[in-house]
């Protein structure tokens, strides 16, 4: 096999699997379809391996390749990545691809994000909500510039990817005016028994508020558990129940679901980490992401709401 590549029938093969289809494909690139199937069919000669499968559905990678996308995948992500690098002219735009854990705060990805989409020129912001594994294993194959999350990578990714931690939050809860009136005497005491609504146990808050609760010896009564943050505070402010949010959105928490603040718990944090690839420099905007959550996290102290009655 000839050891020189062409990047051209690679490119076309690039874009032909994640359009799936040679028609999507020759669209994108403003080709014609026969001269798209060529190109690839160059390439698939001299790699000397079938790259697809026709499906009902499309196009399907073969074994061969899922191996050869990967690899296109880090190519040309570095491609991009290098000329993110350099200073943009005029007009030119740029694009941050965030991959975000369903275990994050909705409102506080929405405060990291706005300055981004709000700048002169802006950001063009693209996020994706999933769980943390399978964001950090898109990342590996450069879906996503950064990833945000409440916890760092393992040991089996940390080959591939770099931990930046961002800060941490103390946990807020908050009720109904009501019920907020009622708990917030003897707080954090006047959790027991209390009926709470809580994140799910796979998430870091969860888990640091169930330590803290063994260390005081306290057993609410939980009437729920959320994977999604955002129904949590939903159905939390319908009534009944107490819930938890981070400090660092409990200003933006009181004002939308017309809650009432019953206490804080500063020995209860919600850390937040920034994933990135270790091999690729951060971009300017992954970069201008980070220092956001790190500066929203040193301030989370004075934007936190004071405990007001009714």
């Amino acid at each position: 096999m000839d050891g020189w590549l062409n990047f051209h029938h690679l490119r076309y093969f690039w874009e032909a699997a994640r359009a799936g289809t040679i028609t999507a494909a020759a669209a994108r690139l403003s080709l014609t379809q026969p001269t798209v199937s060529a190109q690839i069919r160059e390439l698939e000669a001299q790699l000397g391996a079938p790259l697809f499968e026709r499906g009902s559905r499309g196009l399907v990678l073969t074994a061969a390749g899922r191996r050869a996308f990967q690899y296109a995948d880090q190519i040309f992500g570095l491609g991009r990545a290098l000329t993110e690098s350099f200073d943009l002219g005029v007009g030119e735009r740029v694009e941050l691809r965030i991959g975000v854990s369903d275990a994050l705060s909705k409102l506080l990805v929405a405060d990291l994000v706005r300055p981004l989409v709000t700048a002169d020129p802006p950001v063009a912001v693209r996020c994706h909500e999933d769980k943390t594994e399978r964001l950090i294993a898109e990342l590996t194959l450069r879906a996503y510039d950064v990833v945000l999350t409440d916890e760092p990578v393992g040991p089996s990714a940390r080959g591939a990817a770099e931990n930046h931690a961002l800060g941490a939050s103390t946990l807020t809860f908050f009720a109904e005016a009501g019920l907020a009136e009622r708990l917030r005497p003897g707080f954090p005491g006047s959790l027991d028994g209390a009926p709470l609504l809580l994140p799910t146990p796979n998430t870091t808050m969860r888990r640091a508020f169930d330590q803290w609760l063994l260390r005081a010896g306290l057993r609410p009564r939980v009437l729920g558990e959320f994977e999604d943050s955002a129904l949590l505070k939903a159905v939390g402010a319908s009534g009944g129940a107490a819930f938890p949010v981070a400090t660092a959105v409990a200003a933006a928490v009181e004002d939308r679901y017309a809650v009432r603040a019953v206490g804080r718990l500063d020995d209860v944090y919600e850390p937040l980490f920034g994933i990135t690839l270790r091999q690729a420099r951060p971009s300017p905007a992954v970069q201008r992401l980070l220092e956001l959550a790190r500066q929203l996290l040193r301030e989370e102290a004075p934007a936190a709401v004071a405990v007001r009655s009714g």
